[in-house]
């Protein structure tokens, strides 16, 4: 069952929902020097490394 976005804000992250229940991980943190990050990944393939723009949420980085 889908979540409304407007009552709950990470219901428009289905995606990250879906790779962490199939053995994935998503890790959120500061690696320097490149500033905050966050890394999707599974057991064998790196799926996405993003880094979070000065002004940019963490919502939006998501």
């Amino acid at each position: 069952m889908k979540s409304d976005p407007a009552s709950d804000p990470l219901a428009a992250l289905e995606h990250l929902n879906a790779l962490i229940q199939t053995e994935g991980q998503i890790t959120l943190g500061l690696m320097r020097p490149v500033g905050c990050v966050a890394i999707a990944n599974d057991d064998h393939t790196c799926l996405a490394m993003l880094r979070k723009r000065k002004d940019e949420t963490l919502h939006q980085l998501l």
